[in-house]
């Protein structure tokens, strides 16, 4: 830190404390009481919460009246070890400072990597008011640090448990296309060194679209698939177009382009539309991180492995480094609510909407609620002042600010909006085609890759479906008994000769999953979140009631709906193997 620092100790009323001078800020660390003050922070956070993440050490009090809690694990960041070293000195905090709960950091990039390292997935924060005044250019940002972090933890059990299905339903649908299209390891191109356009589909796009018309042949055009459209309306052929969401609503991006002359590049649990229905110039998968696709890969071999962090352009960001490009430009990468929108105008999803809006539902009104309900956050802008964004926008450009860290070639955002990436280099398209784009590049590319003749269809997904036939009777006989149980209990007559085919149900489920193999994976995602009900049931004594066992009819029918879903796609992708 640049500026001097000056700590000058006092007591009052016995209380050791501090005044901290840093450039024209004067603070003092602690109230005349600091336990009363401590104590009255401590009462406001949430004691069932084992994690607490302190904003500033201080002199000690707020983090010694927190560990009275014996479950609590506290996480400290304190960024001037000077102060830390002042309460050692004004206080004995041996006792405090060897307690094992306790975890102090002083490094900004050090608090994700120790949250993620614990697999801690929520915490209370408090940030000491003092230290946001001494140190602004570190605090202002330290709530969305923590925000993006956790943001992303439930975003991804989220992404779970939303797409569970449809990655099966994909992965099933798909399999004879990952024996017969190559994956990225398989392509030979002339891109090292080259530099690498990554357009996404933000509402800025459209500030240097034309520009990037003119520039096209200077560098390698990676697109969104959600950007496609707008590049096809202006006569751009991306080189290569990244599809990673497994929803069929993708499609329309690609099937709406008019743009086949592209070259796919797609997860391999994508929309199995997309492989049936659209058909590019060439296709090149990459491996899913779907845990099933992980395990059955080696039947058809590695693809290659591109990262994510949960948005189609982190992947696309990461197809560049795969290709060793550089630099790597963004365009179209606003990561905020640049003008009160969130895409481009011309957007499929805007032509959509365009079909519903009238006088009462009007196209300003529908970027206006998504504002209100996006949970709406201030953050720095390109141009300077401060932006809206919101929590999933933030985890994407908490994921870029980490992985261009660890990207060793120069990133620069040329979006002209939309907020500020840190550790890329912001300047206007123009000056990037003055500074980058000198001159066109060979983009010659060819395929090493020979499909086997005779693919085979994995045994697993029969035993997976003998499996099914084996629990779908006992779920259909769950399920019944439960509709019975709810008329009984309606009647008032006795419902416990229900129990027995439901108990039977849970119990062949429990020991299926005991199994521990691939097959009892399967079922288990299959059936999450029936899986979690018969758990929780299992250890809850609740009085039965009228909600309870709607509940019961809820899980055993969503139960026989999931394994009736899984055992049709394994017959018909079987019926398509063997024709």
């Amino acid at each position: 830190m640049s500026e001097e620092i000056r700590i000058e100790g006092f007591t009052r009323d016995d209380f050791p404390n501090a005044r901290v001078t840093r450039g024209s800020a004067n603070v003092t660390l602690h109230s005349i009481q600091p336990y009363k003050e401590a104590e009255r922070i401590a009462s406001r956070l949430n004691p069932g919460i084992e994690w607490y993440f302190v904003a500033g050490f201080g002199m000690g009090y707020i983090v010694e009246t927190l560990l009275k809690n014996p479950s609590a694990q506290i996480l400290v960041f304190e960024p001037l070890t000077e102060i830390i070293d002042h309460a050692k000195s004004s206080r004995d905090l041996t006792k405090l400072l060897s307690d094992k709960r306790l975890h102090i950091i002083g490094d900004v990039d050090e608090i994700v990597p120790f949250l993620e390292s614990r697999d801690i997935r929520e915490v209370n924060y408090y940030l000491h008011r003092p230290y946001s005044l001494l140190f602004p250019e570190i605090f202002t940002g330290m709530e969305g640090i923590l925000t993006s972090y956790l943001s992303k933890r439930q975003i991804n059990k989220n992404t779970l448990k939303r797409f569970r299905m449809v990655w099966l339903r994909n992965m099933i649908k798909n399999l004879r296309y990952y024996y017969a299209l190559p994956g990225i390891n398989h392509l030979r191109h002339p891109f090292a060194g080259k530099p690498a356009l990554i357009v996404g589909a933000g509402p800025s796009l459209a500030k240097n679209i034309e520009a990037i018309a003119e520039s096209a042949d200077r560098m390698a055009i990676i697109a969104t698939d959600t950007a496609l459209p707008m590049l096809g309306a202006y006569g751009i052929v991306p080189d290569f177009t990244v599809s990673a969401d497994p929803q069929d609503k993708n499609t329309l991006y690609l099937l709406y382009s008019g743009n086949p002359a592209t070259t796919l590049v797609i997860d391999a649990a994508g929309s199995f539309l997309t492989f049936s229905k659209f058909r590019p110039a060439r296709t090149f998968l990459y491996d899913s991180f779907f845990p099933i696709y992980r395990e059955l890969s080696p039947l058809w071999g590695e693809k290659g492995d591109l990262k994510s962090g949960g948005s189609v352009s982190t992947t696309a960001f990461d197809l560049a480094r795969f290709l060793k490009c550089s630099p790597i430009i963004f365009a179209g990468q606003d990561l905020a609510f640049s003008g009160k929108k969130t895409h481009f105008h011309g957007n499929v999803l805007e032509d959509f909407l365009f079909h519903r809006i009238d006088r009462l539902h009007t196209y300003d009104n529908y970027h206006s609620r998504t504002l209100i309900f996006s949970d709406r956050i201030m953050i720095d802008g390109y141009a300077g002042g401060k932006v809206p964004t919101d929590r999933k926008f933030l985890t994407f450009l908490e994921w870029f600010k980490r992985e261009i860290a660890a990207t060793g070639v120069p990133v620069v955002n040329a979006t002209e909006g939309g907020a500020f990436i840190p550790g890329a280099e912001h300047i206007p398209f123009a000056e990037v085609r003055a500074k980058y784009l000198a001159s066109p590049i060979d983009k010659t590319s060819t395929v090493e890759y020979t499909a086997p003749e005779n693919p085979v269809y994995p045994e697993y997904f029969l035993d997976v479906a003998a499996e099914c036939a084996r629990l779908i009777p006992l779920a259909q006989a769950a399920y019944s008994a439960s509709l019975r149980a709810a008329d009984d209990f309606r009647w008032k007559r006795d419902i416990s000769g229900n129990f027995k085919p439901m108990n039977d149900f849970d119990r062949a489920v429990l020991t299926a999953l005991k199994a521990g193999n691939a097959v009892s994976r399967f079922i288990e995602l299959a059936m999450q979140e029936s899986i979690e009900r018969i758990m929780d049931s299992s250890s809850n004594s609740k009085e039965i009631s009228g909600d309870i066992i709607d509940g019961w009819k809820g899980l055993y029918g969503d139960a026989l709906l999931s394994l009736r879903k899984v055992r049709h796609l394994l017959s018909k992708a079987e019926a398509l193997s063997s024709s």
